[in-house]
């Protein structure tokens, strides 16, 4: 398949280096790099499971259902 491919300055300095490391031709670079860098994305890595740490903070010493009044008692009444 033919196709136009435009690449970032950096790519295409990567994309060089590879290709002279290698000895490669241009497609044969192109070519390399996608089927290396496609397969690794399609890969599924494990994820370490997610555990939230929790604490016993015991009973609450105000009546936390109205905001308002818990803000009063922290900031005091000028809290507005």
């Amino acid at each position: 398949m033919r196709t136009t491919l435009t690449l970032d300055d950096d790519v295409a300095v990567m994309l060089k280096n590879y290709q002279e490391e290698k000895q490669l031709s241009f497609k044969e670079a192109v070519n390399s790099s996608l089927r290396t860098g496609l397969s690794q994305s399609l890969i599924k890595k494990p994820r370490k499971k997610f555990v939230q740490k929790t604490y016993k903070t015991g009973k609450a010493k105000i009546n936390l259902d109205n905001i308002s009044e818990v803000l009063a008692i922290i900031e005091g009444e000028d809290y507005r």
